[in-house]
């Protein structure tokens, strides 16, 4: 007859499996200004930079968010804004039976993952919308972007090492 397992504190983590899901997303904050319009000549040949951060943060009990921060500034050729946009897209997961070390990354990388397509999405309709030409947007490497996230704020991103190595 095959030996019963005992339940001891040890057997129960082991059974308790990871949670992570997403409970919901939405538009947390949204800001489109436009000062050269589309159609006006000053708006060609445009340069469009991006800028992304992300901020995680605990909500209640096992509920926690994710803030995508996007920011899209596209000038001119004499570098006067045409437009500028800014979207707080926010995804809100469940997480349960992690290590504690191990929410912030997964909300960083695996929660952004989820939320920047619908993110991205919105983005391009905006920018649509406003009459200029929406820019295809890559996919992100969200997991590289918080590895230098975490670099940076070690002291140890590139260009530190660089400004190490100079001196």
């Amino acid at each position: 007859m095959p030996k019963q397992q005992e339940k001891t504190p040890e057997n129960k983590a082991d059974k308790q499996s990871a949670v992570f899901s997403i409970v919901g997303q939405y538009a947390k904050d949204i800001s489109f200004e436009c000062p050269i319009p589309a159609f006006a000549k000053e708006a060609e040949n445009l340069n469009v930079q991006m800028d992304v951060k992300l901020v995680s943060r605990k909500l209640m009990d096992d509920l926690y968010e994710t803030v995508l921060n996007l920011k899209f500034e596209a000038q001119n050729e004499d570098k006067n804004t045409c437009f500028l946009l800014e979207l707080a897209y926010t995804g809100v997961f469940n997480v349960k039976g992690v290590e504690a070390d191990q929410i912030e990354p997964i909300l960083q990388v695996d929660g952004a993952s989820i939320i920047y397509p619908f993110a991205r999405q919105m983005v391009m309709s905006l920018i649509a919308d406003a009459g200029f030409r929406a820019p295809q947007l890559a996919p992100i490497n969200f997991h590289a972007l918080y590895v230098k996230n975490k670099e940076a704020q070690k002291g140890n991103s590139p260009e530190n090492k660089k400004k190490e190595q100079a001196s």
